[in-house]
């Protein structure tokens, strides 16, 4: 019993971390969208916006971790 809850266990937690991970990289592609904007005000409004949800989204792989969030801060402001 405790191996088969185990593995639904992590059977839901890397389904989660495939959507948490889908719903970064849809942020990382606005951010970057916005990064080259010319209208500044309203693209830094959306970014601060952007990453409130980002703090909110959840965990990812471990692997895909760092290299988001490096390309997440370089759209930034």
């Amino acid at each position: 019993r405790f191996f088969t809850r185990r593995k639904e266990d992590r059977a839901r937690r890397q389904q989660q971390r495939a959507q948490n991970l889908a719903t970064r990289e849809s942020m990382l592609a606005r951010a970057e969208e916005l990064a080259r904007s010319t209208d500044w005000e309203a693209a830094r409004a959306e970014l601060r916006q952007l990453q409130a949800q980002w703090r909110q989204a959840g965990p990812v792989r471990k692997d895909r971790v760092e290299d988001l969030g490096t390309r997440f801060q370089a759209a930034g402001p």
